[in-house]
């Protein structure tokens, strides 16, 4: 199981935070069949370092439980979900070097499904013990609007080659 930890990490794309100063959580893709392979950022906000992020729902949204791939960043470690009425990732700091600290950000978020990406909410947990929530997003198109936009443009080629 850890080869195949190993195997995600590396094929993940690393996301970069868009904007300083605010709280955001951003998702990366890489697509593999069967899976979709996902790399958050989360970027803390200007005034608290994060101690904590938590992925709601994400048993229901993504089908995450304790058998599906996670993984968290270096000096961080997770809480999976394990099902209706325990819904929730949760990923925490091991140690207080490992703090996202004010407006900064951290990749490393990683997790594995084949439910394709919709937005999602995350609470981040800030060092003073306050929740502050944010809506995941995805700065690039899904991978299966990409992926079904080639193969359009691919028949429409072919199809246009036939008549010329």
């Amino acid at each position: 199981m850890r080869n195949l930890y190993g195997r995600l990490a590396m094929a993940m794309t690393l996301g970069g935070a868009t904007a300083w100063g605010a709280a955001m959580a951003t998702v990366g893709d890489t697509f593999a069949f069967p899976l979709h392979n996902y790399n958050m950022t989360v970027t803390a906000p200007a005034d608290q370092d994060v101690i904590g992020v938590i992925m709601v729902q994400a048993f229901s949204i993504f089908a995450l439980d304790a058998a599906a791939p996670i993984q968290a960043p270096t000096m961080w470690d997770y809480v999976p979900p394990t099902g209706p009425g325990a819904e929730d990732l949760f990923f925490f700091s091991t140690d207080s070097s490992a703090n996202i600290t004010k407006d900064t950000s951290l990749s490393g978020f990683l997790f594995a499904t084949p439910n394709d990406f919709k937005p999602f909410k995350v609470d981040l947990v800030l060092i003073n013990g306050d929740l502050v929530e944010v809506t995941a997003t995805s700065p690039e198109p899904s991978t299966s609007w990409v992926a079904a936009a080639a193969i359009a443009g691919a028949l429409a080629y072919r199809r246009y080659k036939r008549t010329a």
